[in-house]
């Protein structure tokens, strides 16, 4: 319910945008990887070794999309959620250890980290 409340359209670009960086943010936690220090740049950077080659390109697009939203006077986020959605989709191998729990219980859900 989380993720369809963040990536739902028609709403302020700048909302969008950060909601979608939170919702890569939660897909990358839990799938059983650490979500980077940084900027949004940095961390898209940082993020390319858990991504496949064409997840890589969304998150970095996505990280430029939020750095506007923070600094720039006017936004067109039309397509963050679907950035969001193609980033979270390329994650690789996971650390979850196979609990099916975890669908169920995600580690951002729980606040557990690493």
């Amino acid at each position: 319910g989380r993720s369809w409340w963040r990536l739902r359209p028609d709403r302020d670009p700048a909302r969008m945008a950060e909601d979608a960086w939170d919702e890569l943010r939660d897909s990358v936690i839990d799938s059983g990887h650490p979500w980077p220090a940084g900027t949004p740049r940095q961390i898209a950077r940082a993020l390319a070794d858990v991504l496949d080659p064409d997840a890589v390109a969304a998150a970095q697009e996505l990280a430029v999309e939020v750095e506007r939203a923070r600094f720039a006077a006017s936004l067109d986020a039309s397509d963050v959620a679907g950035r969001a959605r193609a980033a979270a989709a390329g994650l690789t191998a996971t650390r979850t250890g196979g609990k099916p729990w975890r669908r169920l219980f995600p580690r951002s859900v729980l606040r557990l980290r690493g």
